[in-house]
């Protein structure tokens, strides 16, 4: 768990600075929509929309393992 959680660390804190590189604007086509917005949003609307979709696909892999009880076989004599 620790592992896990060290590895999270260093990458939000990779994606900060990501972030704080990259301050410039961007444009964005989508079909015939286009907008243009900082970096900085669009890389956090990205991380967020990333954290969501990890977070609805890990979800039924959870709900699946349930803890069984432990089967002691029984005693011989």
């Amino acid at each position: 768990m620790r592992f896990r959680l060290t590895i999270i660390l260093l990458l939000v804190v990779l994606f900060i600075v990501l972030i704080a590189q990259n301050t410039g604007d961007a444009s964005i086509t989508f079909l015939f929509w286009t907008a243009t917005a900082s970096r900085i949003v669009l890389l956090a609307i990205t991380f967020l929309v990333g954290i969501v979709v990890g977070f609805l696909l890990g979800r039924p892999w959870r709900r699946g393992r349930k803890a069984e009880p432990q089967r002691t076989p029984p005693a011989e004599e």
